[in-house]
């Protein structure tokens, strides 16, 4: 097999492998605008109180009440 050809064969796994990691992506990540990635407090970031947990690293509560980052 010639040089060319074997970079042309690493270059078609890499381009399957980066398929297979999009793919696993959109599974994994909800898409935009889907139901609970949306949050309905406007208030200053100064409200917001992190709880993180597991899974949830990022999850805060609003003074108001309203939970995000989840």
């Amino acid at each position: 097999m010639s040089l060319a050809a074997q970079i042309a064969a690493i270059r078609a796994s890499a381009a399957a492998i980066a398929a297979q990691c999009d793919a696993l992506l959109d599974g994994l990540l909800p898409p935009p605008g889907a139901a609970g990635t949306e949050v309905a407090c406007a208030h200053a970031l100064e409200r917001r109180t992190p709880v993180p947990r597991m899974g949830a690293s990022e999850a805060w509560v609003c003074a108001c009440g309203v939970e995000g980052g989840t």
